[in-house]
Formats: structure tokens, sequence, C-alpha cells
């Protein structure tokens, strides 16, 4: 198993419940991790997180686990409330910590907590339930049953992606990812360019985007350029540039109207959206399975990156371009 699984397994499931004896973990329904692991397997990892907290105090070091800890902690010690409500959006993608501690802030007040969120658009391992987190949904929970973003030919080609994944919302049982939802927004157009190899997919990308900017009418800052890590993303900010188009980096993009496309990775587009949207080798993510991959592992990372894919997808408002290039040998 790859060490990344493990590491996630410390921060999401173990640090991020706030798990503090080898008997919780034990005993622990793991939520959003669905490889099995078996009483010796839970104790070598209980016996590596030890050693990783172990090396981390020797060094006087904090990491983003810690930090929630302490602060939930922190606004648990004080007395009474000094907020009328807290306000959560993307609630799929805290740790249960993380929600602890905004519910600590107005703790059981009535209407004092509302969160929203997605199970189909969550994008980082490990998962848990509101309950879990001590805050009780049961009876106070609604769908959102209209999506008000996408175009309707966009929504449908993005829903195939988790069509046969289940997902969760808050405590609400496990659902397959086409549930059926109400669209405001009718049309769309969806793009699929078969590719042979690289070069082809920049000339047919490139030559897109001009297209689309010159016979369209399509601004470039209402397009974005999607991959799935920063370093793909910086290559196709180059290929751009290269090709006299103009880029910007999500990360360096503070929200001020620019005419340059933006380009960025599918974690980093989370939250935002744009009237075209291109995403080259979409039929290359998920990634296939590692040689040192089980099974399980492989099938559990494999619907994470479906959503994120469906993420990515879903940034697009009116149109969508979507390189397809020959699978790699033994891919899916």
């Amino acid at each position: 198993m790859a060490a990344g699984y493990w590491r996630d397994e410390i921060a999401t499931v173990i640090k991020g419940r706030g798990l503090t004896s080898f008997e919780q973990y034990a005993e622990l329904a793991r939520v959003g991790r669905s490889t099995p692991l078996q009483p010796t397997h839970r104790r070598a990892v209980w016996e590596l997180y030890e050693r990783y907290e172990q090396l981390r105090t020797e060094r006087g070091l904090l990491d983003r686990d810690d930090v929630l800890l302490l602060a939930r902690d922190l606004v648990r010690r004080k007395t009474g409330t000094e907020f009328d409500a807290v306000i959560v959006d993307e609630v799929q993608d805290l740790t249960c910590v993380g929600l602890q501690l905004l519910h600590a802030f107005v703790g059981d007040k009535p209407d004092g907590l509302l969160v929203v969120g997605d199970g189909r658009q969550s994008v980082y391992p490990g998962g848990f339930t509101p309950s879990e987190a001590g805050v009780s949904v049961v009876g106070r929970s609604t769908v959102l049953p209209r999506n008000y973003r996408n175009r309707e030919a966009i929504l449908r080609y993005a829903q195939q992606v988790v069509v046969d994944d289940s997902f969760e919302d808050l405590d609400v049982a496990a659902e397959r990812g086409l549930r059926d939802v109400q669209i405001d927004r009718l049309g769309g157009d969806v793009h699929e360019a078969d590719v042979a190899d690289p070069a082809a997919q920049v000339s047919a990308l490139c030559a897109h985007l001009l297209e689309s900017h010159a016979g369209r009418d399509i601004r470039y800052g209402d397009m974005a350029v999607l991959a799935p890590t920063n370093a793909e993303a910086e290559s196709w900010r180059h290929v751009l540039t290269k090709n006299g188009i103009p880029a910007i980096s999500l990360k360096e993009y503070d929200g001020t109207t620019c005419d340059a496309v933006k380009v960025g990775t599918y974690h980093r587009a989370k939250g935002l959206d744009f009237a075209h949207v291109c995403i080259p080798n979409r039929n290359r993510f998920p990634r296939p399975r590692h040689p040192s991959e089980s099974a399980d592992a492989y099938r559990e990372r494999a619907q994470l990156e479906r959503r994120q894919l469906y993420v990515a997808l879903t940034r697009a408002r009116d149109s969508l371009w979507v390189g397809m290039r020959e699978p790699l040998a033994g891919g899916r």
C-alpha cells in the first residue's frame, strides 16, 4: 500500500477525529475508507501514528490537524458563546475535528449551526458523519434538488463519471451518483476531442481556445483549463502562453477581472465556475492501478479521483471541452 494511504489514515481517521487511544481506533467504523483493516493492521497503523507523534513532538512541530485540535479545545474551554450563528459550506471536505471546532463556537444554540455539503464533491480522502462530531441532523436535514450553475448537457455528462458510486450527504443514507436533479439551465455543449498523442492534444486544445475566443466571442477571462496536479497545470499554462493565449495560474488569481485563461488544478478550481472549461487527458483520470496498490485501495482511490473529476467538469457553466487520449497500457 502506498505511503500516502497511511498518511491519510493518520490525518483524517485518527487525528481528524481526535482519537486518543488504540481502543477507540480498533472499534471505529472508518467512514470514507473502504479498505478493510484487520486488528493486526490497525495495531500496526497505531504504532506508526505513535512513532509519528513522537518524532513530531521531539522536533517541536505542529501539523494542520494539531492546530485544529488546539483551536477546538481552546474554544470549548471558553464559557458562553459570542456568536449567534455559524454557516459552513463545503462541509464534506472538513475533518470531524474541523466540524467540532465550528460547532463549539455556537454549541447547541437553536439554529446556531448551518452546514451545507455535497458528498459527490468531496475531494479529500476520509470522511465522517455529523453524529460523530456531536452534531445531530436527524429530522433537521434537507436535500436541495435544484442545480443553478450548469447547463443540462454538462451536468448529465459529469454525472456519468460518478453514476456507479455511492455517496453520503450528512447523515442521509448513501445514494447513487445519478440522483434526480432539477436543472434550471437547459442546453449546453460538450465536445470530446480524440487525440493520438500529447502534441495532437496541445494543437487541438489551443485551436479550440482560439476559435472559442475569436469565433464564439467567449472572453479568455471566462475560460479555464484544469488538470489534476500543480505540475500538469503549470505545464498547460506554459503551453497556452507559448501559443499566444493569455493565461494566469489559479494560484495567482485573486478574483480581479482579467482577460486571461485561468489554469489550475481540480482542487484549486473548487468553488469557482467558468463559462467554458477545458479538461485535457480526461480519460486518463482516475489513474491506473499502481503495481503495489491493493484492489481495495485502488477502488477507494479511484472513487475519490472520480469525485475530483466530477468537481472539475461541473466548473463549466455553458460549454465543456475534454481531451480523450489513447489509454495507457493496463489502464482503464
